[in-house]
């Protein structure tokens, strides 16, 4: 019975994602590339803050560092590698839609290369 209860919340899950796709034609680059843009652009704003806040700003741009780490690390890549790897690509300018390439075992333009997310 869990089985099927899990199967049919994933196929609700998939086509609630479809259904989003089809009302928003708008995506952003997948592979964890969002996530390091937001956290390089919360860790430039936290220098702008002081106190306790700036510890909290800090915080939220280090835990959105998660999906890239753990999609370099479910592909068996080193996670720090990786990631070390986006925040330079993510300070420079060209760097905003750079996240982990899977098939290179590195960092790449997902944006460009079709990994995209609704």
């Amino acid at each position: 019975r869990e089985f099927i209860d899990e199967t049919e919340r994933s196929l609700h899950d998939s086509l609630m994602i479809v259904k989003n796709c089809v009302k928003s034609t708008r995506v952003v680059a997948g592979g964890g590339a969002i996530e390091m843009e937001l956290s390089r652009f919360l860790r430039e704003e936290a220098l702008k803050i002081t106190g306790k806040q700036q510890l909290i700003v800090s915080a939220f741009a280090k835990a959105l560092e998660v999906t890239p780490r753990q999609l370099a690390d479910n592909a068996g890549f080193d996670a720090t590698e990786i990631v070390n790897l986006l925040r330079q690509r993510h300070s420079k300018e060209d760097g905003l839609w750079y996240g982990v390439d899977i098939e290179k075992q590195s960092i790449c333009d997902t944006y460009a290369k079709g990994v995209w997310e609704p």
